[in-house]
Parts: structure tokens; sequence; C-alpha cells
């Protein structure tokens, strides 16, 4: 699983007409965040300082892809 996700990292973000067709609608449209849903789901009481700042970061996809390739690039010197 690991290696198919790091081959799929390889192959960098998807051109912006993939991405446009699997974006949901209502994201597009300004309708619930992950922020907004967390805290309807009472996920976001008792976290710590570094969990705030890691789902602030979600909201921000570049921000995102930062995160997910910094993660990435830990999991391939963890397995060496």
């Amino acid at each position: 699983m690991q290696k198919l996700l790091n081959e799929l990292h390889t192959h960098g973000q998807p051109p912006d007409e993939v991405m446009s067709q699997i974006t949901p609608k209502d994201a597009e449209e300004g309708g619930e965040s992950l922020e907004d849903f967390m805290k309807q789901m009472g996920l976001d009481q008792n976290l710590g300082t570094a969990e705030q700042e890691l789902l602030e970061k979600l909201q921000d996809p570049e921000e995102l892809t930062k995160v997910m390739k910094d993660m990435a690039g830990e999991e391939a010197c963890k397995q060496q």
C-alpha cells in the first residue's frame, strides 16, 4: 500500500480539470467545512494546541498538500 501511495505522490497534484470533477459541489459554494463538521460532532473539544494547529492547516489545500508531503517523507525515512 505504501509503495502505491509513494508512486501516486510522485505524479503530483491532479490537473485542475480533474480536481473540479471530484470536488464536492457544496465545498465549491462555501458549504460546510471540516471545522464546522468537527464542531457539530463535538470533536473539537479537548483538542491540544498541536491538534488545533493541524485542524487549521487542513482548511488550506496548499498547506494540506505540504503536510502530506512531509508525512510521506517521514514515513519513507522510517521504512529505510
